[in-house]
């Protein structure tokens, strides 16, 4: 999600409404805007305002106060817990930047700014690059109230955007939409993904009507093999994998078979597999004594899943039988 601006605050707050981590004798903080995003794991913050320094006992005038620009970007993670902050400070001729890390039980952001309530956090680290004379002022009046070492601020350490008065009510309300929104994405990713799915499931795949379940074939013969598209589909050509089992009860791919629309649905069905002979690998093609299964997927136009796969046995014919009309003879 882009940035949402949230609250935006054209007004200079004075030093009798402004947090007293960021408002004394000699300082001010004009809060202008906070913009945020929210996703499951992640909070982040983009904060401005302008703050002026006054000459100690001066009366108000332009000539006797500095001004310095602020920028922050914060974040919270949700997972690892760790809020972090980085303030640009900028001045007439410096820029400055301000890194603290916290580890925090919730949101920062979103909790009151002072007791009661407020976001209790440990585990504070400060940083400072790039200052100059004309920042260094700046980046001591930040760390004492990263540290609540000013004298109004109770209890510490919080980043130090959440010191400004900004509308949390707006904040809370926008990361409830935002994790819904989230939310609603993920639903419909996970509903395609079960859709997907399904269309790759057996149902989408042939029906094989030849040979039928436990059908039994003697030594050498044809097993004819016929199917049936899935319904609604346009389909070219099929590929049948043949398994046979082995001594260990383990099922092997004796082959895979290509077969084109045409003779798969044909009344005899497809009849190049069983009997030996012509130059067929008598291992692969030829139906020798065991316990067989065959499954079938759709290959082309566009590959489905594997049919349920239909077992049948190959034996060897019984000599009992053959010689029973010798029997009768006598």
């Amino acid at each position: 999600m882009g940035w949402k601006t949230v609250s935006i605050v054209g007004l200079a707050l004075a030093a009798a409404t402004v947090d007293a981590a960021y408002a004394d004798d000699q300082h001010q903080c004009f809060f202008q805007s906070i913009q945020a995003t929210f996703t499951a794991g992640i909070s982040t913050y983009r904060v401005e305002a302008v703050c002026r320094h006054y000459t100690p006992g001066g009366v108000f005038q332009e000539s006797n106060s500095t001004s310095m620009r602020w920028s922050s970007q914060g974040s919270y993670d949700s997972r690892t817990r760790l809020a972090r902050e980085e303030v640009s400070v900028r001045t007439y001729d410096n820029t400055a930047t301000v890194t603290t890390t916290l580890s925090c039980p919730s949101d920062p952001w979103l909790g009151p700014s002072l007791e009661p309530g407020m976001v209790v956090c440990t585990n504070p680290t400060f940083g400072t690059s790039g200052w100059k004379d004309s920042t260094a002022g700046w980046l001591q009046y930040l760390q004492e109230g990263f540290y609540s070492t000013l004298p109004d601020k109770k209890i510490a350490p919080l980043p130090n955007s959440t010191g400004f008065q900004y509308n949390r009510g707006s904040l809370i309300a926008q990361r409830d939409a935002d994790l819904k929104a989230e939310a609603a994405v993920a639903l419909q990713q996970q509903n395609k993904r079960l859709n997907q799915a399904v269309q790759r499931a057996p149902q989408y795949a042939p029906t094989i009507l030849l040979p039928t379940a436990n059908a039994l074939f003697m030594q050498y013969s044809v097993v004819p093999i016929k199917l049936i598209p899935p319904q609604g589909m346009q389909v070219t050509g099929f590929l049948v994998k043949l398994e046979r089992r082995d001594a260990n009860g383990n099922w092997v791919v004796v082959t895979h078979l290509p077969i084109a629309i045409a003779e798969a649905t044909s009344p005899t069905g497809y009849t190049g597999w069983g009997a030996p002979g012509n130059g067929k690998d008598a291992t692969k093609m030829a139906s020798l004594p065991g316990s067989y299964r065959i499954s079938a997927q759709v290959s082309s136009p566009h590959q489905t899943a594997w049919s349920v796969p239909i077992s049948f046995a190959v034996t060897t014919p019984n000599k009992a039988i053959q010689k029973a009309p010798k029997a009768f003879g006598q």
